[in-house]
């Protein structure tokens, strides 16, 4: 597992969100953004893996979706809120 620039700026943008999270709602509020931040942090990490998942019995999927895409995803769902604390 090699550490490149999405892991790196992804694990700062996850700190920044705790961070925040701790400083406005406490220990629970550092909890929640914990909880948050899991599912885009395994989106940005782990995008290979994630599109080797297929869901079973749905007609409307036919292929996984690209890494890249999978990562963009886990990327606006992470900075999403950055972009609430700013507005």
């Amino acid at each position: 597992m090699t550490m490149n620039w999405n892991r790196i700026l992804s694990s700062l943008v996850a700190v920044v969100c705790i961070v925040e999270g701790s400083w406005t709602g406490g220990a629970k509020g550092g909890f929640i953004a914990v909880l948050f931040v899991i599912l885009p942090l395994a989106f940005i990490w782990f995008s290979d893996a994630v599109c080797g998942v297929r869901l079973s019995g749905n007609q409307w999927i036919s292929l996984a979706p690209p890494s890249a895409f999978i990562r963009l995803v886990g990327w606006l769902v992470l900075i999403l809120p950055l972009f609430l604390i700013v507005l």
